[in-house]
Order: structure tokens, then sequence, then C-alpha cells
């Protein structure tokens, strides 16, 4: 009888010691919050939030619902909402030690709009370097402008001329703008002042304006015609290198250049085409060409990136292909005007097609900074 007595204290004591341990080495218990999404208030929080399922508060938040349950930092939060995936910020946000914290959740911050006690500008684009010729445009965006009444946003450039446009909200909310100034005229560095309102203190706004790299062109024309001798004046106004050779008669050209370009040249060759990033000719001054210059210019053209561009009475020079080496299919040209889209098939030589149909478009093209139009 006394040996079942002992057996059954020692299973006692052993069954005791069993739940004893347990219970000091258990998991920690989830607090009763396995929310996975909850609304953190902060300072400055509005209440116009979402209602999520808990609300929390820092001990700064002091516009916080009653029932929001208060947290000494956001590292308690995470202890307390084992299950927590996701935190809505309302207010003015937390300190980098609390964001720390929130490291791996996904965070959205909610951050309390407030009407702007003075019209200032909440986002302003402008850029940092353009070249000459090009206008110094600011985009951005206003706040705090009142509804229905006009303000006059205002840009001077470096040389005290003024550009101005006008201001005009409909509503209580940021309103968008752009104004731009006079073309840059010099290079080097300048500033821009914008300003609202003639006594409106001057945002200054810096930018570096530099010379555009110009193309050194060789012209050819196999007669003189007013479209070269435009855009002959027009790159040396511009400051670019240029040459000019026409034919005046069948045994005579003219040469002219400008900006230190080559003045004359017996006829064209490597280092001739070397001198230039791009040559500018009528389909006629190209068949004109002799073997040797017709070589030197395809080799220039394939071999050592020189530009050609055919300006030309058809779409390919001669029966054969000489650098543009296709045609357009007369019976697809539309009957579109000059003003309308045509869509064409190129045919290559030797009577290939490509196979999809190339639109190309006869007179709506917008000009480039640089491009004006020659005729």
């Amino acid at each position: 009888m006394k040996r079942f007595l002992k057996v059954g204290a020692l299973a006692t004591a052993i069954v005791s010691q069993a739940v004893l341990g347990w219970l000091a080495f258990r998991p920690a218990k989830v607090t009763g919050y396995p929310d996975t999404e909850v609304t953190l208030w902060t300072a400055g929080a509005t209440p116009a939030v979402p209602a999520l399922t808990t609300h929390v508060a820092l001990p700064d938040a002091s516009s916080a619902p009653e029932a929001a349950r208060r947290v000494p930092d956001t590292a308690f939060l995470r202890r307390e909402f084992r299950s927590l995936r996701r935190v809505t910020i309302a207010g003015e946000g937390v300190v980098d030690t609390d964001a720390e914290n929130l490291r791996g959740l996904a965070v959205t911050w909610q951050r309390p709009e407030r009407a702007a006690a003075s019209p200032v500008f909440v986002a302003l684009s402008a850029p940092r370097t353009l070249a000459l010729g090009q206008p110094f445009t600011v985009q951005g965006r206003m706040r705090g402008l009142t509804a229905g009444v006009t303000s006059t946003l205002s840009l001077e450039a470096p040389n005290g001329a003024m550009r101005s446009v006008a201001l005009e909200p409909v509503r209580d909310a940021d309103l968008a703008f752009s104004i731009a100034s006079d073309v840059a005229t010099a290079a080097g560095a300048f500033e821009w002042k914008l300003r609202l309102g003639a006594g409106g203190a001057p945002l200054i706004l810096g930018a570096e304006v530099t010379a555009p790299e110009l193309p050194r062109v060789l012209l050819l024309a196999a007669s003189p015609n007013v479209e070269a001798a435009r855009l002959q004046r027009w790159l040396a106004e511009s400051g670019a290198r240029v040459t000019g050779r026409t034919r005046v008669s069948a045994d005579q050209v003219r040469f002219t250049a400008a900006n230190d370009s080559p003045a004359g040249f017996q006829a064209l060759d490597a280092t001739l085409l070397d001198s230039f990033d791009i040559v500018v000719a009528r389909e006629s001054a190209l068949l004109e060409l002799s073997a040797n210059e017709r070589a030197a210019l395809e080799d220039a053209v394939r071999d050592r990136s020189l530009g050609l561009l055919l300006v030309g009475e058809t779409a390919a020079p001669g029966p054969g292909p000489f650098f543009a080496p296709w045609t357009f299919a007369g019976d697809e040209r539309g009957a579109a005007g000059d003003d309308e889209p045509r869509l064409v098939r190129l045919r290559l030589a030797g009577g290939a097609e490509l196979a999809e149909p190339v639109a190309t478009l006869s007179a709506e093209i917008v000009p480039a900074p640089l491009m004006r139009w020659l005729a």
C-alpha cells in the first residue's frame, strides 16, 4: 500500500512540474488585438480619417478619438499587434525612431491639408540649362489663391524683359501655371525672377545658357536656287560653319563659305568630307558628281557617319540605287492634299518591298528649335 502511495505522489509531482513548466515557458499570448490594419493618430491629425478596424494614438495626438487606444511608441504597437500588416498615419507623422519600428509594414501617411495663410508655391519646375534661342519656361502649382480673385504672375528675364500671366482660380484649391520668358540671347550663367503681384518678393531661378553645337554643313546645288541661298544664310547667321558649291554654268562653279568653313576645293574626297557633319544636296547635284566623288561620298556616309540630306525633284536620283535605294510606288499615292498624310509603300532596289506601308507627312512637320521653313 505504501508503495502505491509513493507512486501516486511521484506521478502527481511529475504532472505538477509539467504544468508549472508549461505555464512558465508558454508562448506569449496575443493580448486581444489580432488586427492587421490600424490607424495611428499623431499630432495635428484631423477627424477626417478612415474608420478602420482599430484606432491607436501616440501621446501627442490630442485630437484622437476617445475610443483610440493610447500607446507610448510604435515599438509597443508592434508588440501588441502581432498580426499587424498595414498602418495609416494620420497627422504630422512620427519621429525617426518610431518610423524605424514600422519597417516592413505597408504605411500610408495622411498628412493634414492646411490652407496657406498667403499664396505660396507648392511645386515648381524650371530648367537648369538651356540653349541659345530657347525660352526659360517655369511650371508649377500655387496654393492660397482666393477663388474669384485674379492675380498676376510675372517672370523677369536677365535683360529686364517681363512676361506675365493672369492666375484666375475658380475654387480654393491648388492652381497650376506655366510661364515662359523671351528666348535666351547670350551664353553664360543668368538669373530669372519669378514673383506674384507687383510687390511680391522675387523667387530667384538660375540657369546656364549654352551655345548649341551646330553642324558643319556642305551644300551642293546643280544650279542657283532660292532655297539653298536661304538655308546657307540662315546657317551662317546661326554661327554654323557652312560651305556651298553651286554650278553656275557648264564649266564653272561658285563657292561660298562662312564661319571659317573651307572656301573652295577641287573635288569631293575623304579629307574634305571629314571636315563636315552633313551634306545637303539636290539630287541633280549628286547626279553630276564624278565616279570618284560618288565613291568618296558613299564611303563617308557608310563608314564615317557623314549625314546626307537629299532635297529633290524625285524620290531617288537616277534609275539605280544611290544612297537612297527606294522609290515610291506611284499607284499607292493617296489623293490627299499637301497638308494630309500619305500612306506609301517603299520599294527597295531589286524590286523588294517593305512589308508594311510607311506613313509620310507632306507638310505638317513640327519645327525643331533651330528649324525654319526653306520656302
